[in-house]
């Protein structure tokens, strides 16, 4: 079992915000912690996390530059095989919206309490 302590989430009128754990009632278990557990770090910019400055992902020079795709593949895979209660990685899929200036993220993940965990997150650079 593992709990959310901190995680991004889309309460603000600006967008992504921390938000710390607040009592048992608020936790999540299972797989639906694993998947905001990715969600975070996939969502962090690399230095947002004050308690750690190495956390995160580098996101402006991975979308500022190009001919990237490769690079964000594998650092994506790197943060979800890096993530409590993966077990295998199935599939991970990028796609860039030039207009809207957001990567999402797609990807299929064999867990500790499942074999076909699906989800996806946006980022916003």
């Amino acid at each position: 079992m593992i709990f959310r302590e901190v995680s991004l989430t889309n309460t603000s009128p600006q967008g992504l915000d921390w938000q710390f754990g607040q009592g048992l009632s608020n936790y999540f278990t299972g797989d639906e912690a694993i998947a905001l557990n990715i969600q975070t770090a996939l969502q962090t910019l690399l230095g947002e996390a004050f308690w750690n400055t190495s956390f995160g992902i580098d996101w402006i020079n991975l979308l500022g530059n190009l001919n990237t795709e490769n690079a964000i593949l594998t650092k994506t895979r790197s943060v979800l095989v890096g993530c409590y209660g993966v077990t295998q990685i199935n599939s991970v899929a990028a796609s860039v919206n030039n207009y809207t200036r957001q990567l999402t993220l797609t990807y299929n993940i064999s867990t500790i309490y499942s074999t076909n965990l699906s989800s996806s997150t946006t980022i916003s650079v």
